[in-house]
């Protein structure tokens, strides 16, 4: 569970094109980084493991934010936005494929914007494939 406060006349300045994820712990749909928004969440996470199936991760949460302040033409203030992020991870744990992670993923997303703001709702499932070598 967390929060955050943020205040100011603009939202969160993002630096040479980068994908700040400072508060919003890597969400799929949104940052919650918009002028003066009050934005919380709260997250779960069950390991498998003690049900016999070692590798098997499964993770839900749930994150809002509220009090956005937009320019007029994107819906003013008081807006609002919130996603709900879903995952379940696998990590292979012995043979060929040992410490191959696979995962699926899916975020909806919602918010209060005017119709012409970028940010729309939108719901959308990944699935990742993860290895990592060690080189040295």
């Amino acid at each position: 569970m967390g929060g955050s406060l943020s205040s100011g006349d603009s939202a969160m300045p993002y630096i040479a094109g980068s994908e700040p994820h400072l508060i919003s712990e890597y969400a799929l749909s949104s940052e919650f980084l918009n002028a003066d928004e009050h934005y919380w969440h709260v997250r779960y996470e069950y390991d498998f493991a003690a049900l016999g199936i070692p590798g098997l991760i499964g993770m839900a949460r749930f994150m809002k934010g509220t009090n956005v302040d937009l320019p007029e033409r994107l819906g003013g203030s008081g807006q609002s936005e919130s996603e709900r992020d879903l995952e379940l991870s696998y990590v292979v744990q012995s043979g060929p494929l040992k410490n191959v992670a696979f995962r699926v993923r899916n975020a909806r997303y919602q918010n209060s914007f005017a119709a012409n703001a970028t940010m729309r709702d939108d719901n959308e499932t990944r699935i990742n494939v993860d290895y990592t070598w060690k080189l040295w």
